[in-house]
């Protein structure tokens, strides 16, 4: 059902970034998911089971209580791992020496007798130790409490475990729970919270700290605004952000005279070359735009109360809009509305689909001002801070305001009626409380660590990745017709390298998905690569070596990609691509660059096992008959053929591709 133009079914998908120039994205209706997210990040409240945990009153992960000298702090985590380089923590507020303690409940699916390995932890299990011996366990929960000391230098923390029915293995993320009446700390929860919105309002930008981890938070480039976005627009979101959008974080510039000062002044900046289409809208190119909306993953992010796009016929038009959806970083540097690869032919219905839809009440003019005495407010009032402005050399910043470690409660952004020139932002008192809360705690005890396992948690919810991806019992929150990789254990899948490739390189392994994987701005998520290797507890890198091949090795393994049954072919081609050869059916991940990929040791246990890695996986067990030590050979010939990735003979079942790119391969022979 269309409302003023746009769609309610899916009002909107990229991101609520405002690369017109005047919106601080970010849309925080975030918050409430906040609270919920994996890892480091803390639980809200204390609440009763029923409403915080499940029927049975149990919730995902384990209780955390970490501590150094001077301060605790309580967090649920989905599994004890890490790998922390000299100098690094699990919190940014504690010291890189620290002691741990987690506590809950582990599932037994299977009874038998496990042995677990908790490397330098001490691990009980029902009240008993049981590191590094076998220990019978019956089917069903059972508490489990995990101590660490932190001793000086790198320091790795992997639980891990074994029984008659599996080899060695970390303990699924999965597995672990605690009673949701043990949530923790109110206080602790708050101060987290706090901290949270503190990122997203982009308070660092203004108010200096000398923290290694609070992230500032950019806004668009002001640069050539006036050629992008409406000036009634412009005015109009100046007096009220989230009235436009709501959960922008933005706050609004008090005062009409200065509101009509700066839009003037934003309005008279146009860019050197404007953007221009080489095509008017057509008229069936909304219906196509809107088809792109929904196939192509927009509303895993954009939803109707949850970074919402309606309106934006009134702020922009079609050329702009086409113009920043191919190259969104830029315009805006913040990196949280990434490039979601668009072609021309992508960009343009989705540029006439997205301003169809206005609001009439930001389109209504208003008295022009003074344009000089608005670009001094741009430099003094601290516009400056969040965003860039050119014009035509870079403004300065003319604004200061206190260090972040000064801020006192009920003073300026915090106080309940700010004072003109004083950023105002539409705070609930909860969230007044919470980032008051951060504030006092920050005060007393700073931040005096990195924490890359803390900040790849915070990412993940940031950047949304949970909208479309599960991470050990979390995500993913949309509804997507098509199941994406899971991300739990990713970096101990995947080599640190590859992640960064697909991540900010644009590389790809499931072409057949509609659903896109977005790229990002390598200034604002290259630093997650490593980070999903740490949060895993292994080290950041290509992982341990595999053993030597031979070419006997690499003749059999090829062999066994094919499908000619002669050479012990297991038909992988008929699920999975070979470079440029497509699977003589299903869809699976690229085979070409396995080896460039993932992790040996990974791969090896996967190849085992595969329904002990990822439930449900269609994926056959064909190695679960063999003794082990006939497994290990096979398993080895496999990685030594897909070692050679471009080198390889092609497998059995594929025919040579033609000079038609669009070509399909055919068959050598019937599988």
């Amino acid at each position: 059902m269309r409302t003023q133009g746009f769609r309610r079914g899916h009002e909107s998908s990229f991101s609520s970034t405002i690369w017109i120039g005047t919106e601080l994205r970010s849309s925080l209706a975030v918050r409430s998911l906040f609270l919920l997210t994996i890892g480091l990040l803390l639980v809200g409240e204390r609440t009763a089971p029923a409403q915080q945990g499940g029927s049975d009153g149990v919730a995902p992960g384990l209780v955390a209580t970490y501590s150094d000298r001077k301060h605790h702090v309580q967090a649920i985590v989905p599994a004890p791992n890490f790998y922390l380089d000299a100098g690094e923590s699990v919190h940014p507020s504690l010291e890189s020496a620290f002691d741990a303690e987690w506590k809950g409940l582990v599932s037994i699916v299977q009874a038998g007798d496990y042995t677990i390995d908790g490397g330098p932890a001490e691990v009980s299990i029902d009240g008993a130790r049981v590191s590094a011996r076998p220990v019978p366990l019956s089917s069903g929960r059972h508490p489990i409490t995990v101590r660490y000391h932190r001793k000086p230098g790198m320091a790795i923390l992997r639980l891990q475990w074994k029984a008659a029915h599996f080899a060695l293995e970390p303990i699924p993320s999965v597995l672990f729970s605690h009673l949701a009446s043990e949530a923790i700390r109110r206080e602790d929860a708050l101060v987290e919270q706090g901290r949270y919105l503190v990122e997203e309002f982009g308070c660092a930008n203004c108010h200096s700290s000398n923290s290694p981890s609070l992230q500032e938070r950019l806004g668009p480039d002001l640069t050539g605004v006036g050629s992008r976005a409406n000036a009634s627009w412009i005015y109009k979101w100046l007096e009220d952000p989230p009235a436009f959008r709501a959960g922008a974080v933005m706050p609004a510039l008090s005062g009409e005279q200065q509101r009509r000062d700066v839009a003037t002044y934003l309005t008279s900046l146009k860019a050197a070359s404007p953007a221009q289409s080489a095509k008017k809208p057509r008229e069936h190119d909304s219906a196509q735009g809107d088809q792109l909306f929904g196939t192509l993953g927009c509303t895993a992010c954009h939803q109707p109360k949850d970074l919402p796009l309606e309106g934006l016929g009134s702020k922009t038009s079609f050329a702009p809009l086409a113009e920043y959806l191919k190259d969104p970083a830029k315009l805006d540097p913040g990196g949280r509305m990434p490039s979601m690869l668009l072609t021309n032919e992508e960009a343009l219905p989705l540029a006439a689909f997205l301003t169809e839809s206005r609001k009439p009440e930001f389109e209504q003019p208003f008295a022009a001002g003074d344009a000089a005495h608005g670009k001094t407010l741009i430099q003094t009032q601290g516009c400056l801070s969040c965003h860039a402005l050119r014009d035509p050399a870079p403004l300065r910043n003319q604004q200061g305001a206190p260090p972040l470690a000064k801020l006192g409660p009920g003073r300026g952004c915090m106080a309940g009626k700010p004072a003109i020139g004083v950023p105002r932002y539409r705070l609930s008192g909860g969230e007044r409380q919470a980032i008051q809360a951060f504030l006092a705690s920050y005060r007393e005890h700073p931040d005096v660590s990195r924490a890359p396992v803390y900040e790849l948690r915070q990412s993940l919810q940031q950047f949304r990745c949970l909208a479309c991806h599960q991470a050990d019992q979390t995500g993913p929150t949309a509804n997507l017709p098509e199941a994406t990789p899971v991300l739990t254990d990713a970096g101990a899948k995947l080599r640190t390298g590859w992640i960064e490739q697909v991540v900010t390189k644009r590389q790809r392994v499931r072409g057949w998905l509609t659903v896109r994987m977005p790229d990002y701005d390598p200034r604002r998520v290259k630093p997650m690569a490593a980070a999903f290797a740490k949060a895993s507890g292994v080290v950041p890198g290509d992982g341990a070596p595999w053993p030597p091949t031979t070419e006997v090795q690499q003749t059999r393994g090829a062999g066994m990609i094919g499908v000619d049954a002669r050479k012990s072919g297991m038909a992988c081609i008929g699920c999975h691509d070979w470079g440029a050869y497509k699977s003589q059916g299903e869809n699976a991940p690229q085979l070409i660059n396995t080896a460039l990929r993932l992790r040996y040791d990974w791969y090896h246990r996967w190849m085992l096992n595969p329904a002990r890695i990822l439930s449900g996986t269609s994926i056959p067990n064909y190695f679960s008959s063999m003794d082990r030590r006939s497994a290990d050979d096979r398993i080895d010939s496999l990685w030594a053929a897909l070692s050679m990735g471009e080198r390889m003979t092609l497998p059995d079942g594929l025919g040579a591709v033609t000079g038609d790119a669009e070509a399909k391969p055919v068959p050598g022979r019937e599988a």
